[in-house]
């Protein structure tokens, strides 16, 4: 028993979440919800992001001989209800990470995954790549080169990270470009200069441009 048990066990690693996702919303009433909970749990952080990228692409299955105003009212009242599941998911999905709280995750499974793919059921093809995922390594590249950069011209500045990215940011950009818009290469010691007043390097330069 116990050999057969942990033969069951082990996920078939063919299966992406990329995989199940569309079956949250072509398969929701056709599939028992436990079913829908395993292929959350494929993926438990990716599947949540598939959905929230896919479920406004959704045309959902309508009663025949509605008129194309009715339809589209009641698949805007859909999105709607499908958005603050979603929504509550997040919710739950951080309450997850911060606290560690895993007993959640069913919870989580049936609110980002189950509820808004029943809600939304409709034909989906293979899901989009979560456009959140890029933006979050945006974000998270950005606040590390401000952290430097703020670290660096500490002794310079007042202010919190907020602040030096609200008001120091912005006018450093254009005192840093001023000398090279007007004088080109012969405003480059000016340039070093302002950068060495707030002990700042190339690097530094470089980031303030980007933010």
């Amino acid at each position: 028993d116990v050999s057969k048990n942990m033969a069951n066990a082990f996920k078939d690693i063919s299966v992406g979440a990329f995989d199940v996702a569309g079956k949250f919303f072509r398969e929701a009433n056709s599939t028992p919800l436990d079913t829908r909970l395993r292929h959350y749990f494929v993926d438990s952080s990716m599947c949540p992001l598939l959905v929230q990228e896919s479920y406004l692409g959704i045309n959902p299955f309508m009663p025949d001989g509605m008129a194309p105003a009715q339809r589209e009212m009641r698949r805007m009242a859909r999105v709607a209800d499908a958005a603050q599941s979603i929504v509550e998911g997040d919710v739950v999905g951080c309450r997850i990470m911060s606290d560690q709280q895993w007993s959640l995750a069913p919870l989580h499974g049936v609110l980002a995954c189950a509820r808004p793919g029943h809600i939304l059921a409709g034909p989906l093809g293979r899901p989009g790549f979560p456009s959140w995922l890029g933006k979050n390594s945006t974000m998270t590249k950005r606040a590390r080169l401000l952290r430097e950069f703020g670290g660096h011209m500490q002794a310079q500045a007042s202010g919190d990270k907020a602040e030096i990215r609200q008001a120091y940011v912005p006018a450093l950009r254009a005192k840093l470009l001023a000398p090279l818009l007007a004088r080109g290469s012969d405003g480059i010691p000016e340039v070093i200069a302002l950068l060495d007043e707030y002990h700042l390097s190339k690097d530094d330069f470089d980031a303030i441009m980007e933010l």
